[in-house]
């Protein structure tokens, strides 16, 4: 050993402590840092070494290779701290064979959020979520990675598995698999609301359109807009066939209704055509009133008759006329015709009128006659008839002046049938009473009648035909009636005189004469509704009144014994009521009741009471009536 040896050998170096071989660890370079942190036998300068390790296959293997310990929990720490910088991904890790659980394992160490929500969106196997809801430690992963899960066979069979051992993810997963289950309820009610809408839109696509139609259709529709996502094609294509059906009816209506507006404008046009045509009628027949009867205005009239009816056939082939309208054209056409036809005749309205007027100021005898100037007169009368087809504002003066003229020939007319009228009503009247009279056998009433109707019949041209047969019927029964006087009736009443003389100062008895009275009585009634001659009747009455006459006194006889047998019996009734009221049977001071003696007095009475006779009939009244 040199002295060199031996002096350095007195000063050999001290140990280093826990701190300083840990502050020593960051000038090792990676590979030192990767030995001590697999193998070193101090757990601190390896929990040490990992925290200082860059992401590499080493660090790998002590995070997830072998059972948890310290170490392997601070390689996971590691792990998440590179995440947290950056300098690893979630891809590069799945890379590099770390499973999804292993890496649910790191991102729980991780300081930034949002991690997990990445691995969650990083992976679509939802074994992979089921594994998580089962094996996370953070409730909050076990929850979301249920929410992923939407197979439902397999959240019901996490329902079984989370069932008294996780109650907080069984609740969520509960809740879930409820709301699936409202889901497809929803989704199967919508599928039916679907099949029935279309049933509906079929329905309504056959179904002739009315006034609900349209409002149907578009009610349809917008319910259809919703529910079209969730329908299959073949609904799809229903619906819409049935959809174009309903639109192309709306559509043939909406045309329908665009030709009926124009048929209806067509129609007020034609009408309007018409009403435009009938006073334009008017005013020429009002024209042809005033006009002069020359070729110019004949030919004009004509040929705007002509154009007009023409005019009319067009409108009329549109519109049909109203029946009002229709006979106001015809009448005005036939009263332009017409009009025409007398200008041709007879001149202008104004030379007619004053050769009628002259008529009229003229003496009869030195004209024509009376027949002519009524033919003269029937004839301005028919042609100014037409004039009813006007308005008064169209009526001109030369019409009014026509009008005026007519109507008081007509009232000289009128008056005249009038007075004829009442004669032979007067005449009628008189007819009547005669044939009353024929009837009731009044032949000199008859006759006077008979020639007061002569009188009256001087007075007439002429009597109306039945008025005539009438008065030739009553001429027959008048002579029948005083051939019957002549023949039947006189012999037989005075057979009837000489039948009532026979029974005056007779001795038979009373009643059986006034009875034979009473029946000649009857004969001469029979007979007297014919003939009544007064001086034969007032024989017969007189001689009835007096062979009448013992009868009377026979009768008042009885009449008297009446009255005395009436006076009698009010006695015996007032005599009975004044012996009841004496004996007080209905008081409490009644005398005794003696039966006897109380018979005695009411089979007195009624002997009495019978002997009382008021006699038979009174045939005297009847017999005073007839005479």
């Amino acid at each position: 050993m040199t002295v060199l040896s031996r002096f350095l050998g007195s000063f050999k170096t001290r140990p280093k402590n826990q701190e300083e071989q840990l502050a020593d660890l960051a000038q090792l370079p990676m590979p030192s840092l990767t030995e001590i942190a697999l193998a070193d036998a101090s757990v601190a300068r390896r929990l040490a070494a990992v925290a200082r390790l860059d992401y590499g296959s080493a660090l790998i293997a002590l995070a997830f290779e072998g059972r948890m310990t310290d170490i392997q929990q601070a390689s996971r720490q590691r792990l998440a701290m590179l995440l947290d910088n950056g300098s690893i991904t979630l891809e590069q890790l799945l890379q590099d064979g770390v499973e999804p659980m292993a890496q649910l394992a790191v991102v729980g160490f991780c300081e930034q959020d949002g991690w997990f929500e990445r691995l969650l969106n990083a992976n679509f196997d939802e074994t992979l979520f089921y594994q998580i809801a089962l094996e996370a430690v953070s409730a909050q992963a076990r929850q979301s990675a249920v929410e992923r899960i939407q197979d439902e066979a397999l959240l019901n069979q996490l329902l079984k598995a989370t069932k008294g051992k996780d109650k907080r993810v069984y609740k969520f997963v509960k809740a879930k698999c409820d709301g699936i289950r409202e889901r497809d309820q929803r989704a199967a009610a919508t599928q039916v609301e679907i099949v029935q809408l279309c049933q509906r839109i079929e329905a309504l696509s056959k179904r002739p359109v009315d006034r609900f139609f349209a409002t149907q259709r578009a009610q349809l529709q917008a319910r259809w807009s919703l529910l079209a996502p969730a329908a299959d094609t073949d609904v799809t294509t229903r619906v819409g066939q049935a959809m174009l059906v309903c639109q192309q009816k709306l559509d043939a209506v909406l045309q329908q209704q665009a030709d009926l507006a124009a048929q209806q404008a067509a129609a007020a046009k034609a009408v309007e055509t018409q009403g435009a045509l009938i006073q334009q009628l008017r005013q020429r027949l009002a024209h042809l009133f005033d006009c002069a009867a020359t070729l110019a205005e004949i030919h004009s009239a004509q040929e705007h008759l002509k154009t007009c009816r023409d005019q009319w056939q067009q409108a009329v082939a549109i519109k049909t006329a109203q029946k009002a309208d229709e006979k106001t054209f015809i009448g005005l056409d036939d009263g332009i015709t017409f009009q025409l036809d007398q200008l041709q005749r007879h001149g202008s309205l104004q030379d007619q009128l004053a050769a009628a007027t002259d008529d009229i100021e003229t003496d009869p005898l030195q004209k024509d006659g009376e027949a002519a100037r009524a033919e003269r007169f029937e004839l301005l009368r028919i042609r100014i008839k037409t004039a009813d087809l006007l308005p008064d504002t169209l009526i001109s003066e030369p019409v009014s002046a026509a009008l005026a003229f007519v109507s008081t020939w007509q009232q000289q007319l009128t008056a005249r049938k009038d007075a004829q009228k009442h004669q032979v009503h007067q005449i009628t009247g008189l007819i009547r009473r005669a044939q009353s009279a024929t009837a009731a056998g009044q032949s000199r009433e008859a006759l006077g009648i008979r020639r007061s109707i002569g009188q009256k019949q001087s007075e007439l041209k002429a009597l109306p035909s039945h008025v005539s047969k009438q008065l030739m019927q009553l001429d027959a029964a008048l002579e029948k009636l005083l051939d019957w006087k002549d023949y039947a009736v006189e012999p037989k009443k005075q057979q009837l005189i000489e039948q009532m003389r026979a029974l005056v100062d007779s001795s038979e008895n009373p009643e059986a004469l006034a009875i034979k009275i009473i029946r000649l009585q009857d004969e001469w009634k029979s007979l007297s509704k014919g003939a009544q001659d007064q001086a034969q009747w007032d024989t017969f009455h007189h001689l009835s009144q007096t062979a009448y006459q013992p009868c009377k006194l026979f009768f008042e006889q009885q009449a008297q014994v009446r009255r005395e047998n009436l006076d009698r019996r009010v006695a015996m009734v007032a005599q009975l009521q004044q012996y009841v009221s004496s004996q007080d049977w209905d008081t409490e001071d009644a005398r005794p009741f003696e039966a006897r003696a109380v018979e005695a007095v009411f089979a007195a009475a009624v002997r009495e009471w019978r002997e009382c006779v008021t006699g038979g009939t009174k045939p005297e009244s009847v017999c005073a009536e007839r005479l």
